[in-house]
């Protein structure tokens, strides 16, 4: 990644590609590029932080400074949910878990 932020830096237009099959990563990868445009997350959830630390061996530095995440919506007499709450909106990123 620290390739991708120098060309941004550099006003270079940047397009990432992410292999997301690989082991569910999608949103392990929704997470990191949030930090990486600097948009601030709320600390993933348990399941997200566990594959964190499967995928790198450690947990990033900014999990310890992030906020707790919001709480579930509540399911109002449904046994479905319905999608998760948005975590992180930006300009250049919508995450929503």
């Amino acid at each position: 990644m620290p390739a991708i932020q120098a060309a941004a830096d550099r006003g270079v237009p940047v397009h990432v590609l992410m292999n997301n099959n690989r082991s569910n990563y999608a949103v392990v990868n929704g997470f990191d590029i949030a930090h990486l445009l600097g948009v601030r997350t709320p600390r993933p959830p348990e399941p997200i932080l566990r594959r964190m630390e499967e995928r790198d061996g450690t947990l990033p530095g900014w999990v310890r400074e992030a906020a707790e995440p919001p709480a579930p919506p509540a399911l109002e007499g449904s046994r479905q949910r319905g999608s998760g709450p948005v975590v992180a909106q930006s300009d250049q990123l919508h995450l929503d878990v």
